[in-house]
């Protein structure tokens, strides 16, 4: 059985400093130049802070009053709206802050700053409950972030806690670091296959620029037709529960993938309504509205899906000599993306792009067999993609886990690295 930590305050455990602007119009002395890094509420990470996006001179230090915090110093947002409120991080350098932010120098015989680092990212939704709200954006004041409590176990602890979860973020760090490089190699061999092809010594001029002979460059609208969603019927809600008409909006796009964690769902009554705006498996769907160009092909568990109003559907025409998969490959690739950000509009206020624009877009498009080559060089890449993305949301539960294991005690910690609650 575990025991449990004792709390504290943290004006027990830390010494608490505010920070301060200097003033803007003394930019030349207090800004240009400067070599001290200086934290506002943004630079906040929720983890290991080494660096700022601006930094101030040692004048500026010199005459307001600004303090040098030291590598170990744990900073928090004090105001900011709830987004910011309670976003921390712990300095790697030494650093001083703007007013938003609250310093916390630990008493190192007391709290370890990479220890209470972690603690105030696990409490982070707690700093709502404390927020004043005698103003109008949300805010903690220099009293209620003494007054917040934290776990406290012996230093020893302390320690290794934050060992096992430093070297959870590392792993968790490089594998990011890997999803980002896979894409951005993927995404240099797509633009080259979607405009070299493969094998090319011959090229030729068209209206989209320079493909290989023998490919052909024609309109959307002349291998597919477009078709956009519809709107729920006026003053109807979602149904409260799982039916067989999936709804899709445009904040479950993905870049080449439907996000079908939070899919809302019609009632039967109601998609009888709007039944002809269904998606078909296969059909490449795209934003129009807002968030322009987001894109990506319908997989077959949402064939017959209803589509929101801000997206249209692509559907392939079946004497088309065009894979679908390789259209979900060119509607994000530079040669289409740019033929779209030359057309979209503006309506309201709101970026759109008509359904016509997207029927007049011209895309490159090489015989079939050649298509279904690069369409599986790209699917080995997305594979090590899925690989790396599945590894990543491995770490990122075995983190929650931990810390809400280490944190509160249920496990208690010594030499070895602890198993996560099942």
């Amino acid at each position: 059985m575990s025991r449990e930590l004792p709390w504290e305050r943290l004006g027990n455990l830390a010494t608490v400093k505010a920070g301060a602007t200097p003033a803007r119009k003394n930019g030349d002395r207090f800004y240009i130049g400067g070599t001290i890094n200086w934290v506002k509420t943004g630079d906040l990470n929720n983890g290991r802070l080494y660096a700022t996006e601006e930094r101030v001179t040692e004048e500026a230090v010199n005459e307001t009053s600004l303090s040098v915090h030291p590598p170990g110093t744990v900073l928090v947002a004090m105001y900011g709206g709830l987004q910011q409120i309670g976003r921390s991080a712990l300095l790697e350098c030494p650093a001083t802050t703007n007013q938003a932010i609250s310093a916390l120098i630990p008493d190192r015989n007391k709290m370890l700053g990479e220890f209470l680092n972690y603690c105030l990212v696990s409490l982070r939704p707690n700093w709502r409950k404390v927020a004043a709200s005698s103003r109008k954006d949300p805010n903690i004041t220099k009293q209620d972030v003494l007054d917040f409590q934290v776990p406290v176990p012996p230093l020893h602890e302390q320690r290794r806690i934050a060992e096992i979860l430093s070297s959870v973020d590392e792993a968790i760090a490089a594998t990011r670091a890997v999803i980002e490089q896979t894409r951005k190699v993927k995404q240099g061999v797509l633009e080259r296959l979607l405009t070299k092809g493969i094998g090319y010594t011959r090229f030729k001029q068209t209206e989209i620029g320079e493909i290989p002979e023998g490919w052909q460059s024609p309109k959307v609208a002349d291998v597919a037709s477009v078709k956009g969603g519809k709107r729920m019927p006026a003053g109807r809600p979602f149904a409260d529960c799982k039916t067989d008409h999936p709804y899709v909006r445009v904040s479950d796009f993905r870049e080449g993938s439907i996000d079908k964690s939070s899919l809302v769902y019609v009632l039967p009554e109601d998609q009888k309504l709007i039944a002809r705006y269904t998606i078909s498996a296969r059909d490449v769907y795209i934003s129009i509205a807002g968030t322009i160009g987001v894109s990506g092909m319908v997989p077959a568990d949402l064939d017959g899906a209803q589509l929101t109003e801000n997206a249209a559907k692509i559907s392939v025409h079946s004497e088309a000599h065009l894979m679908p998969e390789f259209l979900s490959l060119l509607i994000p690739s530079r040669i289409v993306q740019e033929q779209i950000a030359a057309v979209k509009g503006v309506g309201g206020g709101v970026p759109k792009l008509a359904l016509f624009r997207i029927e007049g877009l011209s895309i490159p498009v090489p015989p079939r067999e050649e298509q279904e080559q690069i369409v599986q060089r790209s699917s080995s890449i997305n594979e090590a993609l899925v690989s790396a993305n599945s590894s990543l949301s491995t770490l990122l539960a075995t983190k929650s886990a931990l810390m809400s294991d280490l944190l509160t005690g249920r496990k208690r910690v010594t030499g070895a690295l602890p198993m996560a609650a099942e």
